[in-house]
């Protein structure tokens, strides 16, 4: 897992630093309160459309949206099974789930 750590006074902002397109491990990204967390990753979503990911191989969740806000932890073992029976991700491609609130006491990490 490598960690992008966001500073709202730091020297490089969140929206400056590059993220890698094609991973092969977890990467999360922390910061405090309005360190552009979730606005990077409105970025990626844009960066992985421009290089040709379907949008059918990014999956999006932000848990402070109403409808998620009542899920726990348990939820999420339904998510993979969920999320392939509405899209059909291309095989050609890995598919993206971002993940963010912080405060999200069910998972209780930041991403």
């Amino acid at each position: 897992m490598v960690f992008l750590r966001g500073t709202t006074r730091g020297t490089s902002p969140l929206s400056a630093r590059a993220l890698p397109l094609n991973p092969s491990y977890v990467v999360a990204i922390t910061g405090p309160r309005q360190a552009g967390k979730t606005f990077r990753l409105y970025q990626l979503v844009l960066e992985l459309a421009r290089v040709g990911v379907p949008r059918s191989n990014i999956l999006y969740m932000n848990f402070e949206r109403e409808r998620l806000r009542r899920l726990d932890a348990n939820d999420l073992e339904d998510l993979p099974k969920v999320y392939y029976e509405i899209f059909e991700p291309s095989n050609s491609y890995p598919v993206y789930l971002l993940l963010t609130r912080s405060s999200w006491s069910g998972i209780g990490t930041s991403v």
